[in-house]
């Protein structure tokens, strides 16, 4: 029935008898994170991994104490990495992978998993007894890849590492288990993380061909591979693949309100392709089909929010869709029509799912306006003006949405405050750059750079300027910093 709460408080009861059972802590922890409860999950799983804890036997029909509690020691590791993957802590999701895939590999669990398969033995410990390797070496390589692109490293060089360290897991994974569409997709995606382009081409090709032709995601990640190799128009039909089999389930055929943050995730990965798609157009330097995407865009993610104040606009704001007047909608009102039923609302606000519904609104919002921005700065459409118009509105905007108090609960409302912030004003700096405003546009990278030092599109900026000022030192020190940071970039060489 997926009444995730009555569930936990249940089990929290039945702690009170046996503190120092790690079964019953794995399944609080289980519990709590079907209640979107994540970092409470990940205290739970912590104490299950004490080294005092027992395991209670008499329901497993006295079966092997060692080998239940390193089963369920191995299952609250690989637990606490989902959670901490899903909260972006990286740190955590480190250690707690790491952790995992030394567990997995235990000589005496890995035996006792496999007489179950050779022998008639009639206890109940032999059926819940899992070989759990490939799934540690898949948590253990998206942690190694999230933390590659965390914003806390620097230097080229430790992404690289990560990067091939999340590369051999995932092998390994694949070696276990080579028909997991889940483990082909991120094997093709640390092939892209490194370069392989040609060889994510292959994986993706073949996850669609041989595995799940219907992946959605596969889909989109055959798009972005295609557009890096400038294969616009197969780029172009792979996204609408992606658009066409992008299906979520309907609320009114979902149980309670855990189901209905799952369906608003998809309808927000569907602007996600939406998005996709017009960066694909953009690239074909098409005009009017992106702006009629942008116009359903707008009414989609609305704007219009109480504390945002609108700024004065030009005369000739009819033709920006991002400025078109807009239905004054709350959040909360946003929120219902994403779910399609209002009925399942005021469940859905009981356990926080708001705030990650709202945060992923937030960040598809800002990746609106950089677009809309960067399809106004294009050499076919020339309209620096709107584009100058649209930072603006976004550093209103976004400001006013971060220090609200809605979204000050965040554990991590710093770094997304950061990285919010230094993309807004990498593109102001561009805009005015565009516009021969050279000053200006040198203090807005200036100012990106200190919300996110490892900003290399702000450290290019700023590089570019002192050329043109022919401060060649300054410009020489900065370009270096930025291939410090991303020797990829097209831009810095």
């Amino acid at each position: 029935k997926r009444e995730f709460y009555g569930l936990s408080r249940c089990i929290l009861r039945s702690l009170n008898e046996r503190q120092m059972d790690c079964r019953r802590w794995y399944k609080y922890a289980l519990s709590l994170y079907g209640n979107n409860q994540l970092n409470e999950c990940i205290r739970a799983c912590h104490h299950s991994l004490q080294h005092d804890t027992t395991i209670n036997t008499v329901s497993y029909r006295g079966g092997d104490t060692k080998v239940l509690r390193h089963y369920f020691i191995l299952s609250s590791c690989l637990l606490a990495a989902r959670s901490a993957l899903l909260l972006h802590d990286d740190k955590s999701a480190l250690s707690y992978g790491r952790a995992a895939v030394r567990l997995s590999l235990d000589k005496h669990y890995l035996n006792a998993v496999q007489q179950q398969y050779t022998q008639n033995n009639v206890e109940l410990i032999h059926y819940i007894l899992v070989d759990q390797r490939c799934l540690a070496y898949l948590l253990f390589s998206i942690a190694c890849s999230q933390s590659a692109y965390s914003d806390t490293l620097c230097s080229f060089e430790d992404r690289k590492s990560l990067h091939k360290l999340a590369m051999k897991s995932v092998i390994r994974a694949c070696i276990l288990s080579p028909r997991n569409q889940t483990i082909v997709f991120n094997l093709a995606l640390c092939r892209a993380d490194l370069g392989d382009v040609d060889g994510a081409l292959i994986d993706v090709r073949s996850l669609l061909q041989n595995l799940h032709p219907y992946h959605a995601e596969s889909w989109h990640l055959l798009s972005l591979l295609l557009s890096s190799k400038r294969k616009w128009m197969e780029s172009y039909r792979a996204i609408d693949q992606a658009l066409r089999y992008c299906t979520f389930i309907s609320s009114s055929s979902l149980n309670k309100f855990n189901c209905g943050n799952y369906h608003s995730l998809r309808v927000f990965y569907r602007y996600k392709l939406k998005l996709t798609k017009l960066k694909i157009l953009m690239k074909q330097n098409r005009i009017s089909s992106p702006l009629q995407i942008f116009n359903e865009l707008s009414k989609m993610l609305d704007f219009n929010e109480r504390f945002y104040k609108m700024a004065k606009l030009p005369n000739s704001h009819k033709l920006c869709p991002l400025f078109q007047p807009l239905s004054s909608k709350s959040n909360e009102e946003v929120l219902e029509i994403l779910q399609e039923d209002s009925s399942n609302s005021a469940q859905f606000k009981r356990v926080g799912h708001n705030e990650h519904i709202m945060f992923s609104l937030l960040l598809l919002r800002l990746e609106y306006i950089l677009t809309l921005t960067s399809f106004y700065l294009q050499e076919s459409v020339a309209a620096h003006k709107y584009a100058f118009h649209c930072m603006e509105f976004a550093l209103q905007f976004f400001g006013a949405s971060i220090k609200n108090d809605y979204f000050q609960r965040y554990d991590f409302n710093r770094a997304i405050q950061a990285k919010i912030l230094s993309d807004i004003y990498c593109k102001m700096g561009e805009c005015c750059e565009v516009l021969q405003h050279s000053s200006l546009a040198l203090s807005h990278y200036k100012t990106a750079i200190t919300y996110n030092a490892s900003h290399y599109k702000a450290l290019i900026g700023q590089s570019r300027i002192y050329l043109l000022n022919n401060d060649l030192l300054q410009s020489k020190s900065f370009i270096d910093t930025a291939l410090k940071i991303n020797a990829y970039s097209h831009q810095a060489w």
